[in-house]
């Protein structure tokens, strides 16, 4: 039977799926940038407001104390 009948079979790989998931990994980790950006900045903002609060109350203690020693 096999010499009159003919079958080929051809494996297709399907491309559509492995574009979809490449897509969703690219776009996560666009968004992954993205927040990972916004947190630096506003920690660099933190810090900065930090430091300055931080040299006010020093000043601000060291200045009392040297007008109390003066009176």
């Amino acid at each position: 039977m096999n010499k009159w009948v003919y079958a080929s079979v051809k494996k297709v790989v399907n491309y559509e799926h492995i574009v979809k998931i490449i897509i969703v990994f690219v776009v996560f980790g666009l968004l992954s940038l993205y927040w990972m950006r916004r947190l630096s900045k506003a920690n660099k903002v933190i810090k900065e407001s930090s430091d300055t609060f931080e040299h006010l109350f020093n000043n601000t203690i060291e200045g009392l104390y040297s007008y109390r020693t003066i009176l």
